[in-house]
Order: structure tokens, then sequence, then C-alpha cells
């Protein structure tokens, strides 16, 4: 039946086509003051809604829209009898296009909904737009609209049949008002009614969505739907404890319906362990059992699914992670540790690799797997601050007098070696270019330029190398010649420069890498199985792999690290055995790693930890590229294992070797680095400190002092974040002696770090090293000095509280000398301007600016000029820091460096009341299309255009926060700049915005600190729009919560709106509550006039003449006191 209702369809369409097409011959555009449309437009109006209806039916969205949009889209035809229809099948288009924003546009024009056709559905397809745009009351509110309006119109329906000769002359509304009044409501009214279920059980209202849902079987017992429906019932069951009942629901759906199965087996399993007893062992251990059985039926149905099914992956990993979780429980760490490694390595839920990697090193370790188990050693300690950690060529044969230098080569005990070797080699060149001149006709005159060839090459002389065989044509490089285009390449790749200084050198060596990749191809390609093969794929591997470093496309890039890694593993593969095996193994994961692989290359690199690969010579460089791919994996307590595995097995043989002796202190150095960043940091000090003493002349040994120093600085961080971390609440550092011990021993540590820095600065500046080095020294010092600057200024800060509070506290002994003092005043604020600059604070300048002179034009010397900047600028010594700035600037940092630094430069300006120059800078920022820092300059800009006065540009501005989804949900960013926005349409006395954006800040960010502003700020538009009594419940919203500033402001206009709606003791009562429980002189004044003003209106004269008086003799320099002077004047007057 569906396929021949779609060959009709299809055929209805053509013909509706056809008609499109005819009817837009014959009609003409109507004019544009036109009151109606032609009769052909009026037709071809409606062949296209037919033609888009048709479209809709046979699943083809994009022609539907296609179809429908000239009609639409033209305002000239707004007129038509259709209008309203296209509209519909527009926005249903546009839909099932998933052009959420345009489907709305077109949706919304048709509300209120009232066709009585299309108009619930039309409805129901905006609640759908909000709720997938998870705007979530206006989607219940549609939803709740579209059960609403079918129930009326069902009702209207039943009432219009009883008058039957109404309907006479319209047989079709009377059949459709008979099966709107007698049929089961159509599907999207079903849809309504369980999506309001769904809502209610996502934002946890699992007893309101249980009742929804139960409902809905009720009422629709044959809906495709009811599976749904009892599938999310037995989640509200579970989730409601209510075990028993869910399983009487959840387990008939897996076993009646195979595409829900795999959730309700999850479901069932949950239940299955809930229902159980933990105090009860054998129940709780056999009812966690049967959970898991369970759950490895829901993996193996779900992954039966994911053919079909795209979202079954998903599931399936949800369901492997609570099987994981389960077998947790179950004890069974082992498997548990199985199931983690079998969803990570699916990438199942790529959402939550890292809590999938903890739990199963968690799984691991309590398994007693500990090797493995090191990798949860990361994901444990990201809290805490961590830092970080080919053989010889083969050469060919020669012939008689090279065979006698190949031989006397290889005698050790050779008398005169280099001499007699020299002599070997001479001869045999000299008889080879006797050969090649005298009979150039020769049929081995080749051969003998291929042995002069050699000598030239094993002399060293490669220019000259190169220049014979190239004389060796390319047809002879057969037989005992294949091996010319090896060793030409083998010279090529020996005489390229290591690396490229300019572009004009990075062009020659792209062409002499392209060259002998060229000739190594072809060889290889010659001559498969000859006994250099092996070494060919190793030099084209490494070829492709250097030609990969030199490529700006990464499309170019990418082919090249393919190439190069296929030659690797073809080397792998056809010669298991070869001595270049290793490196192979090596220089493949090298590969994987540059194409972005990292992990893949840890694999491979691992296999140098065991056996065969553990005896290579090159293994210790291999583990040590393993440790730093962990590290770059955010693995670094793996990395450290890995090391201090490889360090105990090779460095023995390695100090003993006098080629790789120096790959130790590398060795040790990055295994330091791992430990380091891996929070290990006492051990990875106590490594440093080794290696700066035993390789001091080695550029590991200097770099060893600056991390030295810096694990040094990061324990005394840690100790004193541990110590604030354990304060409790309410309570100083100095009150608590424990607390204070630690955190003197973290302030211990960073003046430790700080002095040795200072040491080795003075030392290295002796012995005149590199710029770089002592430059990052400086760098460092002035983070410990800061650091410890932090502490100081804390201290101070602290002191100066107390000193303030014991002041109040007297004043209001002193004031009420009868009456107790409250211990529980609140610390006054001390701002960062009215404390001293610490001793600290001047350090750390001092390390920046010694920087900055010793070593202006090092990249890091930037960093500085910024941070040096933002400690003035903190200062207030604003034109300090924008000189720095400016000079930062001017040394062309990055990008992202170069925005901060605008940023900065703006918040200076801002600091100085200079909003237009402020301004400028923001603006720059935004000139970035791709600056991660655009929304912090959008609500800078916003606020000083508010400085400016220029309010309509600051909600241009700032209306990003509300209207673009990337800025709406910043952390302390959004609700700021929503509540700035709300603030803009205040100055544009645009009320009901202004409102609607503070509204916003309350609603989206209930946590913010910026709520209470944002509730004043709904208030302030209800009072300018005089609707007072919604005015003082915002305001009342904010005095219970809070008893800053802002309440005292409310508080106040509380007052004032009384006053305004003639309710002049309220008003009396509310201003009054200003003086007597706040304490800003400003807004006490004003409360006082005001409340004055309601007592005279209440003829309570000596009331309002004591509050004037008050005002006059407390607050005798504000702005009110004249104001009470006059007032009170008039008082006496009248």
């Amino acid at each position: 039946r569906q396929a021949a209702a779609r060959q009709r369809f299809e055929q209805a369409a053509r013909q509706f086509e056809a008609a499109v097409a005819e009817f837009a011959a014959r009609a003409k555009q109507p004019a544009a003051d036109a009151r109606e449309v032609s009769v052909e437009q009026e037709w071809l109006a409606r062949a296209r809604c037919d033609l888009a209806e048709m479209y809709l039916r046979l699943g083809k969205a994009k022609e539907a829209q296609a179809a429908i949009a000239p009609f639409v889209k033209d305002a000239r035809l707004a007129k038509s009898k259709c209008h309203t229809l296209g509209l519909y099948y527009d926005g249903f288009a546009q839909f099932l296009l998933r052009d959420y924003l345009a489907a709305g546009k077109a949706l919304n024009r048709l509300a209120p909904f009232s066709d009585p056709v299309f108009g619930t559905h039309a409805r129901y397809l905006v609640a759908r737009i909000h709720h997938l745009s998870d705007e979530r009351k206006e989607a219940a509110e549609h939803y709740e609209g579209v059960l609403a309006d079918h129930a009326r119109q069902k009702q209207a329906a039943i009432e219009s049949l009883k008058q039957p000769q109404k309907l006479k002359n319209d047989p079709e509304e009377k059949a459709r008002l008979e099966r709107l009044s007698r049929d089961p409501p159509p599907d999207h009214v079903a849809r309504a009614t369980l999506y309001l279920g769904l809502m209610s059980y996502e934002d946890g209202r699992f007893a309101e969505a249980l009742a929804r849902l139960e409902a809905f079987r009720k009422q629709w017992p044959k809906s495709p739907l009811v599976a749904e429906a009892q599938l999310r019932e037995g989640f509200c069951r579970v989730q409601l404890k209510q075990f028993p009942e869910a399983l009487r629901i959840l387990q008939p759906l897996a076993d009646k319906e195979p595409r829900l199965a795999d959730q309700a087996l999850l479901w069932v399993a949950k239940a299955q362990a809930g229902a159980a007893d933990p105090n009860n062992a054998q129940a709780y251990a056999q009812a966690l059992k049967t959970a898991i059985e369970t759950l490895h039926r829901a993996a193996e149905r779900a992954q039966q699914q994911s053919a079909q099914d795209p979202d079954a992956k998903g599931r399936r990993g949800e369901i492997l992670l609570e099987l994981a979780d389960t077998q947790q429980l179950a004890r069974q760490h082992r498997e548990a540790a199985g199931t983690y490694a079998l969803l990570f390595n699916e990438k199942c839920l790529p959402e939550r690799e890292q809590e999938i990697v903890q739990r199963q090193a968690a799984a691991q370790h309590l398994a007693g797997d500990h090797a493995e188990s090191d990798q949860t050693c990361l994901r444990f300690q990201q809290a805490y601050p961590k830092s970080t950690l080919l053989p010889a060529v083969l050469f060919r044969y020669a012939e008689n007098a090279y065979f006698a230098a190949l031989a006397a080569d290889k005698n050790p005990s050779l008398p005169n070696r280099n001499q007699e070797l020299a002599r070997l080699h001479d001869e045999a060149a000299r008889r080879y270019q006797l050969v090649v001149e005298k009979f150039p006709e020769f049929a081995y005159a080749n051969l003998a330029r291929y042995g002069l060839a050699l000598t030239l090459y094993h002399k060293g002389d490669l220019e000259k190398t190169m220049k014979v065989l190239e004389a060796i044509p390319q047809s002879d490089r057969v037989g005992n010649l294949a091996q010319v285009p090896y060793l030409l390449a083998d010279c090529v790749l020996r005489t390229a420069p290591a690396k490229a200084d300019d572009a004009l050198a990075a062009g020659k060596l792209e062409e002499q890498l392209k060259a002998a990749a060229l000739l190594l191809t072809g060889f290889l390609g010659a001559q498969p199985n000859d006994p250099q093969a092996a070494d060919a794929l190793f030099k084209l591997g490494h070829c492709h792999e250097r030609l990969a470093g030199l490529l700006a496309q990464p499309p170019d890039r990418t082919k090249a690290l393919a190439d190069a890694r296929q030659a690797f593993e073809s080397l792998m593969q056809r010669f298991p055995k070869h001595a270049l095996q290793p490196q192979a193994v090596f220089e493949r994961a090298r590969c994987m790693a540059l194409a972005g692989d990292k992990q893949s290359a840890v694999n491979e690199l691992q296999r140098f930890a065991g056996h065969p690969l553990k005896n290579a010579p090159v293994a210790p460089m291999a583990l040590l590229q393993l440790s730093l791919y962990l590290r770059d994996l955010h693995k670094p307590g793996d990395a450290a294992n890995v090391l201090a595995q490889c360090r105990q097995q090779h460095e023995p043989a390695l100090s003993r070797d006098l080629e790789r002796a120096s790959w130790i202190p590398a060795l040790q150095f990055q295994h330091g680095m791992a430990l380091k960043e891996a929070g290990k940091l006492a051990e990875a000090r106590a490594l440093f400190d080794q290696l700066a003493k035993q390789f001091a002349a080695k550029p590991e040994g200097v770099e060893a002092s600056l991390r030295f120093s810096q694990c040094l600085r990061e324990e005394g961080l840690a100790k004193i974040s541990a110590a604030l971390k354990s304060l409790p609440a309410n309570q100083s550092p100095a009150s608590n002696p424990a607390i204070a011990g630690r955190m003197a021993e973290g302030r211990h540590d960073l003046a430790s770090a700080a002095k040795f820095l200072d040491e080795q600065i003075r030392s290295l500046e002796q012995k005149q090293a590199a710029p770089d080095i002592r430059g990052r020294m400086l760098y460092e010092a002035a983070w410990c000095y800061r650091d410890l600057a932090e502490q100081e200024v804390a201290d101070a800060r602290s002191r100066m509280q107390q000193e303030l509070l014991e002041k109040k506290k007297a004043a209001a002994a002193k004031k009420k000398p009868n009456q107790a003092v409250s211990n529980s005043v609140t610390l006054p604020d001390i701002p960062l301007s009215s404390i001293p600059l610490q001793p600290s604070e001047k350090a750390a300048r001092a390390q920046y600016q010694a920087l900055l002179a010793a070593f202006p034009d090092l990249p890091l010397a930037v960093n500085a000029r910024f941070e040096l900047a933002e400690l003035l600028s903190a200062r207030q010594e604003q034109d300090a820091a924008l000189k720095l700035l400016a000079d930062a600037l001017d040394k062309e940092p990055p990008a992202d460096l170069a925005d901060r630094i605008h940023l900065r430069m703006g918040a200076c300006h801002a600091a100085k009341k200079d909003a237009k120059a402020a301004l400028a800078q923001f603006e720059s920022v935004l000139q970035n299309p791709k600056s991660p820092l655009k929304a912090e300059a959008y609500y800078r800009a916003g606020e000083c255009l508010l400085d400016l006065g220029d309010a309509q540009k600051a909600v241009k501005y700032l209306a990003v926060f509300r209207d673009q989804q990337p800025y709406q949900n910043i952390a302390g960013l959004s609700d700021r700049a929503l509540l700035r926005l709300g603030n803009a349409h205040a100055a544009l006395k645009q009320w009901d915005l202004s409102r609607q954006a503070h509204e916003q800040v309350v609603n989206r960010f209930g946590n913010s600190p910026w709520v209470h502003e944002a509730r004043y700020g709904i208030g302030w538009a209800w009072q300018n729009q005089k609707q007072y009594d919604n005015a003082v419940n915002a305001y009342s919203q904010v005095t219970s919560a809070t008893a800053t500033e802002t309440a005292a402001k409310a508080q106040l206009q509380i007052g004032l709106c009384r006053l305004e709606q003639k309710r002049h003791p309220e008003a009396a009562n509310a201003l009054l509550v200003v003086p007597f429980t706040y304490d800003y002189p400003e807004w006490n004044a004003v409360a006082l006039c005001e409340a004055a003003r309601a007592f005279a209106e209440l003829k309570q004269i000596d009331q309002a003449e004591k509050l004037l008086r008050k005002v006059i003799r407390d607050h005798p320099d504000s702005k009110w006191a004249p104001v009470a002077r006059e007032r009170l004047e008039t008082l006496k007057g009248g």
C-alpha cells in the first residue's frame, strides 16, 4: 500500500509541477498597490502549495521548500487565500531540513494557530523547535496549547454537527468535522502529550513525568509510541526507586521490542542492582551478578542495533559504562578494567573518555595490575600543578683493489690504518679511472665507473661520487649496476643540509629530498629483493619524513607522512629480522605522531619495553620518545614509569658506550619532567638537583636548575592551596596555628625557589650563559615573587580589615555603651589600592625589569612586558602599564597574545576614565574574527559605549550574549554582559527589553553574583512603566537575599514606589528601613528625606521635621542636606 501511495504521490507531484509551470507562464506579477491577487496568481499559489504537500509526503523536504519559497517570499502575494497554507508548508519543510530558525519564523507568523486543518500541527512544530532549542518553557506552553486547541476544535466540531442544516452545502467540511469528532486524535497530538512527559523526566520531575506517561498509555493504547512511553515509564520508576514496578514494565519491552531492547535491559539491570540490599552481602552479590549478565545482553543488543541505528553506538557506550561500574560494585575489578578498555577503544562515548580512563585506572589498581594502573595518576593529579619530560649505514661491494680496501677496513689491527686505507682506495680509484679513460666503449666501463664511485664514496668525496654515478646511463642501471640509484640517493641525502634556514634553502632541500625519493623508489621497484632493499626502504621513509617537515599544505604533509609510514611498514613486513627493524618501528611511530595519532605511536613504542626490541641499540631513545608522547597525551605518570625502567635497564650500558653516553642526561632530564608533570615534585626536584650537579656543563644540567626551582615553587603553592582548602569557613589563617604553619612552609618553599633562582642568575651571568636560559630564570623568579606577593597582600589586607573592624566595634560600643557588640560584623572590603606595595611585589617588578633590560628582544620579553603591565595596572599605574603594552605590541607578538595586550590596554584606558581610547583597543580585538577573546572584547566595548553615552551601539555589542549561541553561556561573562545589556536598554528607555535582559540573568544564571543587580534592573524597569507592585516584588527579592549596597538602593526604591502609589504609611516604613539597616550614607540621606515627605503627607509634621534635621546633622556635606533645609523651611512656613 505504501508503494502504491508513493507512486500516486509522485504522479501528483509531476502534475502539480506542470501546473506550476503553466500558471507561472500565465500569471502576471501583481502591482505593488493591488488590493487582491489575480485568479491566475491564486491558482499558481494553490498549485505551489499542493506541490509542496506532495513533496512533503514523499519525504522531499528540500524540494518542498524550494517549491513554496517563491510564493511565501513575495510580499505582494501575502493577500492570497493560500498564504497561510504556504507559510505552513514552508515552516514544515524548514523543520524537516533542521533549519529551526527559518522554520520558527515561518510558523510563528501563523499564530495564534487557529486554522482548523493545520493549526494544531503548526503549533506542534513550533513546540518541537523550542524543545530542540532547549527553550523548555516555551516548548511546554506550545505542547499544552496543542492539546488545548485540539480539544477545543473537537468540541466545536461536535457542536457544529448538531446543526446539520449549516453544513448541507459543504460536504467536505462536514466530513472533516465528523472525522475530527469521531477519530482518535492525530499523531502530533499524541506526540505532544508524550513530549510533555519526556520534558518532565528530563527536568528531573520523575513523579510528574510518570503520571503523564501513564495517562498517555491509557489515552492512546494503540499508538505506535506506547512502547516508547512504557520505556520512559520504566526509567521514571527506577529513578523513583520503584524497582519491582520498573521490572514489571521493562522486562516485556526487553523481550518483545527489539528496537528498545538494549535500553530496556540497561534499566532492568539498574533496577536489579538497585533492588538489592547492600547490607545483605549474599543477596547483593547475586543481584549484581544478575545485573551484570543483563548488561552484557544489553550491550550485545546495542551492538546488533548499531548497523541500522546510529544512536545505538552511544547507547552501547552508556551500557558498557554501567556494566563496568556494576562490575566494580561486584568486585570484578579486572573484568571492569577490560570493559573500560573496550569502551575506550570503541570510542562510544568520546565526550566521556577522560572519565572512562579514570575508571579504568581505578579498576586496574583494584585488580592488582599496578603497572597498567599507573595511567590513573594523570587523571587524579590533574588538579595539582605539574610539568613534564640510527644506526650505521651498510655499504656495497667493491672490485679488486676495492675488496682489498674493504678487507683492510675490517681489520682492527691494521698498522698505519688511516694511511693504508687511503692508499688502497686511491689504488682502486686509479685502476677504475684507467679503465674508464682508456676503454670508454668497453662493456664494463660503467661497472668501472661504479667501482670508482664506490672508492670516492668511501673516501668521503660525495660530490665527485655523485658526478661519476650520474654518468652511468639510466638504461644500464640493472644487474650489477642496479645499486647505482641507491648509492646516488644516499649521496644526495648525505649532502642535504640538516635544516633549512630560509625559504630559498628550504626549496633547495625539498628538491634534493624529492630527487632522492624518486631514486630510491625506482631502485626498490627494480630490485625489491636487493640486499640493500631494507636500507633503501629506511632511507625512503626518512626522506618522506623530512619532506613532511618542509611542506606547508596539510594535504601534502599528510601524504608525505603516509608515504614515510608505508616505507617503514614495508621494511618491517618484508625484513622482520633485519638490523634496521627496530629503527623502522621507531620511525613508523614518529610518523604516526607527526600525523596526529600519538596514541597509536605510544602503542607502537611500548614494544621497546619488552622483548625483542628492548635490547636494540635504539631502545633507550625510543623509550625517551615514548615518554614525550605520553606526556603530550596527559599521562605523565606513565611517562615517568617508562623512563624509570628505561634508566634502570640501559644507563649502565650507555655509560660504557662512547657514542651513546650523551643520551644519559637527556634521559634523566625528561624523567624529571615526567615526574614534575605527574605531581611528584619532590622526586623530580631530587633528580633535577642530581642532574644539575653531575652534568653542570651540559645544556640539560643548566635547564635542570631552572626546573628544580619550578618544582620547589609548585610544592610551595600546593602546600598553601591545601592549607587554604582545609581552612574552616569564616576563619583566617592567622587564627589557626596548624594552617598558618603549613602556609608558612609553602611560603618558605616559594622564598627558597626565588633565592635559588637569584643565585643561579648571578652564576650564569658570570659564565656568560645563553640569553634564553637566563631570561627564563628571570621570568620564573618574577613568578616566584608574584606568588609570595599574593600572600603578603592577603596578610596586609587581613591586618587592615581587622583594624577597621576593631574601629567599627569601638565606635559601636561608644555609640551604644550598654549594648553588646556583635562579633558577626562582615569584614570590610579593602581594595588593593589601599594596601601598600609589598616587598615581593617590588621584587617581582625588579625581575621583570631586569629581564627587559638584559634581553629585550627575547620572545619571552613580550610576555614579561604584558605581565609587568598587569601588575602596574592593578596598582593603578596605568601610564607605565600602557607604555609597556605599547612596547610589547611593537615586537609583533602572536595574534592571541596581541589580543590579550589590546584587552589590557583597553582596561588601562578604562581605568583612566578614557572610554574612547579603551573602546579603540577592544574593537581592535573584534577585528580578529578567530580571536578566542572576542567575547571579552564585546563586553568591554559595550561597557565603554555605555560610559560614552552611546547606549544604542552598546546594545549592538552586548546583544550577542543574548542572541548568539557561542556567547550565551560563557562563565563569568555572559551574565555580566546581559546585565549591562539590560542597563543599555534602560538608558534608551526600552523598558521591556531591559527587563527581559535582566530576567535572562536571573533565569539562566541563578548563582551569578550579578543576580541581585539584575533583579534590581527588573524592578527599575517595572517602576518606570509605573507597574509599582511588580517593581516592589522585584526589589523585595533583592532585599531578602543580600545586604549589599544594591539592597539599600532596592529598599529605597520600594519606598519611592509606595510614595507614587500614595501609600504613605508603607512608604515611610520602607524608607526608614534604609538608614536603620544599611550603612551607605548617600542612600541613607535620600531615604530620610523621602521618608520625611511621606510623614508630611500623613500630616505627621513633627516626625517629618525630626528626619530632616537628622539629614542636616548626619549628612551635612551631601547634596541632600540643602534639600532637607528647604523642605524643613517649607514645613515650618506651612
